[in-house]
């Protein structure tokens, strides 16, 4: 069975209907601020489904609890799909006031459980989000990469400097400034490519400020395809995240990209990484720019680690973390809701 068994529609943020990638899409929006997305949104959904007349219906977006319930309720069958543990995730969100976020948080969570009550299915990300669901109804499907089967990963290209490569939202708490810091450290001659959005001019001026910022190579926002051309062209990939708790337990797409490329890395020594990275990493404090600096050394000074690093966490992507055999869960779910 293949999705090709089913008719599709995705209703999403597009500029008009139309097929885009052989899959029809369906106009929603645009919609501007939160409350204008949670009211609106939901009824523009609520209107849609209506007329459609699904099956089922799979969503992602947690602003849409409420009316998927009410979707439900005229007999569609309904998918969540978690992504993140979404009242941890309120506990750092610096639009909601301090003094609000945990009661805040506590209240999503009974309001999130009461709503997923009512739902055919939970899908989540992470055995960790997991647990807070009926195990009966709740699968986990592992946000890995789509990848082209017959892939070989990129080669080593023999140079002076040693080329990083850092691709994401350039924010506080991805630990951006300290992996900075760390580059002012380091003994060796390296460069770091940066691809994203800053999160504020204030935290972009603090990192050019820092005096590592010299060996930074700033590239913006780019597409996927440019992202990835970069990556082959990289020696290391980095994802020093800092230890909130909505990351200690995720899976960092990143990560896996940098594996398809056959890509060592550097990432942050959370037990649930060094579990799942194992053999292809590096794993440091990521809040000790020192410890950085020293993991950059040390796989400077040693090409044949990279490579075997880089070997390691390709084969991983091949043989298990990819799309290819996690979808395979996706579709015995819609076999067994849909017979």
């Amino acid at each position: 069975m293949s999705t090709e068994d089913y008719d599709l529609k995705l209703l999403l943020q597009v500029e008009k209907d139309g097929m885009l990638d052989g899959l029809d899409h369906i106009k929603l929006g645009p919609f501007s601020g939160r409350l204008n997305r949670f009211v609106k949104g939901s009824w523009e959904v609520w209107s849609k489904v209506r007329k459609l007349k699904p099956a089922l219906i799979h969503f992602h977006d947690p602003e849409l609890m409420f009316v998927a319930v009410c979707i439900r309720l005229l007999g569609v069958k309904v998918v969540y799909d978690v992504h993140e543990d979404l009242p941890k995730q309120l506990l750092y969100k610096k639009w909601i006031p301090k003094i609000v976020r945990y009661p805040l948080s506590g209240l999503v969570r009974i309001l999130e459980a009461f709503c997923s009550s009512f739902f055919q299915a939970i899908v989540v990300a992470t055995e960790d989000i997991a647990q807070k669901f009926p195990e009966s109804k709740t699968v986990v499907l592992r946000n890995f990469p789509l990848i082209d089967l017959e892939l070989e990963p990129s080669k080593h290209l023999p140079r002076e400097e040693l080329n990083l490569i850092y691709a994401g939202g350039l924010t506080k708490v991805r630990g951006i400034a300290e992996l900075i810091e760390a580059l002012g450290q380091v003994k060796s001659e390296v460069r770091l490519t940066l691809i994203g959005k800053w999160s504020s001019e204030e935290y972009r001026l603090h990192c050019e400020s820092l005096v590592g910022y010299s060996k930074v190579d700033y590239l913006g926002f780019m597409t996927m395809k440019e992202v990835y051309e970069h990556i082959a062209n990289a020696d290391v990939g980095i994802g020093t995240l800092k230890p909130i708790r909505n990351y200690l337990t995720s899976l960092p797409v990143k990560a896996f990209e940098y594996m398809l490329q056959g890509k060592p890395m550097i990432l942050s020594n959370f037990d649930y990484w060094q579990h799942m990275f194992w053999g292809t990493a590096h794993f440091v404090d990521p809040n000790r720019p020192e410890e950085i600096a020293h993991a950059i050394d040390a796989l400077a000074s040693d090409p044949e680690k990279r490579r075997s690093m880089g070997e390691v966490g390709f084969a991983k992507v091949r043989d298990e973390y990819n799309w290819e055999v996690e979808s395979q869960k996706l579709l015995d779910l819609y076999k067994r809701l849909l017979p």
